[in-house]
């Protein structure tokens, strides 16, 4: 047979069977198998052939016969390789679009009505326990002078720093847990024991006790340091391509949006209407129906650890010895330095303030509500155009254009933060402001997350995703206690405070853009590495003529042949 027809991709393909004999079917050697992309599962498949191939050699004479066996045993694979290049291209020219996304992927509409009923939860909590503590400082102070509404900054302070530094703490470990457990049932099971946690705010709304919701919060924020790795690290498992996955992450993105926007101005009217202890139930059912929505996510491979790994779940210092490899790992990645986008820009959010500028002008408690889900449904509207406008201007296949958007999106955040600075605007007018200052937020997540995802490799990228969203946590967490000490302790107004915080984002976005411009981060990288993690038992072999590659696997279908 013709050398050149007799290998394309570790498989088998002929120019014609006709003028072949039969004895002289081309088959790879053992240890070309052993060298090819297909392995040894490649080498049994043609070793079965030449047995069927010797067995017909018995009866020469029918010419006819033996050409059906032949074809019969190679066309399925001779077409399976066609069909797997055919459907990689048309793949890669059809367009994807929101509607192709949602219309062909039924695990991802699973997962995003989970994440949409889950966020809705969470968005009812913080806006009653905000509301629920204004109240209980109102009526312990109403019958004093004291300065109640610096107080409730003190509290709101608190509040917020207990949601965020308790999933700083917990996140690591969820980063563990996603690499080597399946992430499905994790998420699941977090779900179902949220519904549990929930209760105790019904019991904090009883006795009127702040404690009591500092308890619940951080025993709530304890399981959604858990969730959040394996929700993030979960998405790209569920798409096909780069495409697939810029568009499932934006329409993430853009439910976040639509809750902040119009849950949460809702939320402020339900909390107004039905009180708080109600909102709380709510919010207890969110996590049943969230648990639910994931179950009917179907089969697949969420579980992307490796035998070896699982065999070890029960060692001690199985924890200790993956985040080394984690930290291993960044130490050998261009991408590394994307997880402290995140941190720069959450230095930005103003939760604090938020609160602070809603109670402006002797409000009573219902104003209060009605005002705050005001200012969040501004950043809800933010959050929504700024990924929305950074798509037109990145590509995937391109991730020097990814980068840019990050940093362009910092200086949008620092510049809405400056104008949100402006003393005695209008309401509205600040409501503006605030969506500017959330727009750029909100575009940099998606695309430092669109960074990690496309070069992180799946059994990594729970861990990654960990570390980033600990490391904004943290910056959200040190913005909110700064807030806290610059009104309370320095008596500072919410717009001075709006004023210092944009022009520290000033700083960060110049420096962030002194990275780029030296070709730092992913500034310089014209194609997608390949990065392999040192814990990963598995062969990667490359081939030195691309055109060899005919199709390359899914991250669902990613199977690891141990030869």
């Amino acid at each position: 047979a013709d050398e050149e027809s007799c290998r394309c991709g570790g498989g088998i393909k002929r120019k014609t069977l006709d003028a072949t004999p039969i004895h002289s079917v081309c088959l790879q050697s053992p240890d070309e198998a052993m060298e090819s992309e297909e392995g040894a599962s490649k080498l049994l498949s043609e070793v079965e052939l030449s047995e069927n191939l010797q067995t017909q050699r018995s009866s020469p004479d029918d010419d006819e016969e033996r050409e059906s066996l032949l074809q019969s045993t190679n066309e399925p694979e001779i077409d399976k390789a066609n069909g797997d290049a055919e459907c990689t291209k048309q793949t890669s020219q059809s367009p994807v679009t929101y509607w192709t996304l949602l219309r062909d992927n039924r695990p991802f509409c699973f997962y995003l009505a989970s994440y949409t009923t889950n966020h809705i939860g969470e968005w009812l909590t913080y806006l009653s326990s905000l509301t629920l503590i204004h109240a209980i400082h109102s009526n312990n102070d109403s019958s004093s002078d004291d300065n109640s509404s610096d107080d409730v900054s003190v509290a709101v302070s608190y509040l917020i720093v207990v949601r965020l530094m308790t999933n700083v703490i917990m996140s690591p470990i969820g980063g563990v847990l996603a690499d080597g457990f399946d992430r499905r049932l994790l998420m699941i099971g977090i779900d179902l024991l949220g519904a549990i946690v929930a209760w105790l705010f019904i019991i904090a709304v009883t006795y009127r006790s702040i404690m009591l919701i500092y308890v619940a919060t951080f025993l709530q924020e304890v399981l959604s340091g858990l969730y959040e790795p394996s929700r993030s690290a979960i998405l790209p498992l569920m798409t096909s391509d780069d495409r697939q996955m810029q568009k499932a992450t934006i329409v993430t993105g853009m439910v976040w949006s639509a809750v902040a926007a119009f849950g949460s101005a809702g939320g402020g009217f339900l909390v107004a209407w039905i009180g708080t202890k109600a909102c709380f139930v709510v919010d207890s059912l969110t996590y049943v129906v969230s648990a639910c929505f994931m179950f009917y996510v179907s089969e697949g491979k969420w579980n992307v650890s490796t035998n070896d790994r699982n065999s070890e779940q029960s060692s001690p210092k199985t924890l200790k010895s993956m985040l080394m490899d984690l930290i291993r790992y960044l130490s050998a990645s261009n991408f590394a330095p994307v997880v402290l986008f995140k941190f720069s820009v959450l230095w930005l959010t103003l939760d604090v303030v938020s609160v602070s500028f809603s109670e402006q002008n002797d409000a009573d408690e219902s104003e209060v509500a009605f005002r705050l889900g005001l200012l969040f449904g501004a950043v809800g509207v933010g959050c929504f155009l700024g990924p929305v406008v950074t798509e037109q201007y990145t590509k995937m296949e391109v991730p020097k254009t990814i980068q840019e958007a990050c940093i362009a999106s910092i200086w949008v955040a620092a510049l809405g933060c400056l104008l949100m600075g402006i003393p005695q605007v209008p309401f509205w007018l600040l409501c503006v402001f605030t969506g500017i200052r959330a727009s750029g937020v909100a575009a940099l997540w998606i695309n430092s997350s669109l960074i990690l995802q496309k070069f992180c490799t799946p059994d990594m990228l729970g861990r990654v995703c960990s570390i980033d969203y600990a490391l904004a946590l943290i910056a959200e967490s040190s913005s909110a206690t700064a807030a806290g000490i610059m009104e309370d302790a320095f008596g500072l107004p919410p717009e001075q405070v709006c004023l210092y915080l944009g022009l520290f984002g000033i700083l960060l976005s110049t420096a962030w853009t002194l990275f780029h411009v030296a070709g730092g981060g992913v500034s310089s990288v014209d194609k997608e590495p390949t990065l392999v993690s040192d814990d990963t038992e598995s062969t990667v072999a490359s081939s030195e003529n691309t055109e060899d590659l005919v199709c390359s696997p899914l991250p669902n279908q990613v199977e690891l042949n141990t030869i």
